[in-house]
């Protein structure tokens, strides 16, 4: 098999079958889930393999600890979680309203848009991070590029 320099692990899968490749890595405390890619080799390694897992540079030292932190909102009605494992940031909620303009910031550093939340699909996002500790906004945002400031927030959690 090809030797490739992969950085960070993470799982890949074939087409319908995404819901079977977040249970390895929620088990094994791993952040990131994405399809089969050309570019990180994956189909020379997983052949026909429906989930793969393939091992990257962030492994060396084992497989990381995973700090998990509820999600709150004020009126009770969207729950969530944050798992924090070495240099990345993993966010999942329910019970938001549908909106293609979720944004997440570590304190006032903006770290990306959420996939388009529907009423099929909740809030579910990852973000690279140097040092993963403040407060973490979930916000929803009028639009454009990359803001400067958070919107109105909708759910946040302390990370320590």
């Amino acid at each position: 098999a090809p030797t490739h320099d992969i950085e960070r692990t993470g799982a890949g899968y074939a087409p319908g079958h995404e819901d079977a490749a977040r249970v390895v890595p929620d088990a094994l405390g791993l952040l990131g889930v994405e399809p089969h890619a050309v570019d990180r080799g994956v189909p020379a390694v997983a052949g026909d393999a429906d989930v793969s897992i393939v091992i990257g540079r962030d492994l060396v030292r084992g497989v990381p600890k995973v700090r998990s932190y509820p999600l709150r909102d004020r009126a009770g009605k969207a729950v969530g979680t944050v798992d924090v494992a070495r240099g990345a940031i993993s966010v999942r909620a329910a019970g938001l309203p549908p909106s293609k303009v979720y944004a997440l910031w570590l304190g006032r550093r903006f770290l990306g848009f959420f996939p388009p939340v529907t009423k099929d699909r909740p809030l579910d996002g990852h973000a690279a991070v140097d040092r993963a500790a403040g407060e973490l906004l979930v916000t929803r945002e009028d639009g454009g590029d990359r803001p400067r400031r958070p919107g109105t927030v909708v759910l946040r959690a302390t990370l320590r």
